[in-house]
């Protein structure tokens, strides 16, 4: 076998088995993606001055709030309008807040039934 033969044949044999990991990649990737367990990881994409311009120009009239829901520890953000001080947005929602405050009257009377 020439040298030239062997060079293009340990080429074939690296690009064969560059497909083949692949392969193995894509279908462990299509697993992990249909059961949930890939949690995947991106980079964010950089922002120019122009951008950060804009959303601070849309975010101007708003301000941001963060407070402490007692009875069920956790924290609550609101966007409120500067002028008039009505709520725009919150997370997490009243609706929820009011399911989570439901779950912890329920789990204080089972702990009290158990006991």
């Amino acid at each position: 076998m020439s040298a030239d033969n062997s060079r293009s044949t340990t080429r074939t044999e690296g690009k064969n088995s560059q497909n083949s990991s692949r392969i193995i990649d894509d279908a462990t990737l299509s697993y992990r993606v249909a059961y949930g367990a890939l949690a995947v990881r991106t980079e964010p994409s950089p922002l120019s001055a122009r951008d950060l311009q804009r959303i601070n120009g849309v975010m101007r009239p708003y301000t941001l709030q963060f407070d402490l829901v007692k009875n069920i520890d956790q924290v609550r953000i609101q966007i409120v309008e500067s002028d008039s001080g009505e709520v725009t947005r919150q997370m997490p929602s009243e609706a929820m807040l009011r399911v989570a405050a439901h779950r912890e009257e329920l789990s204080a009377q089972i702990i009290d039934q158990i006991a």
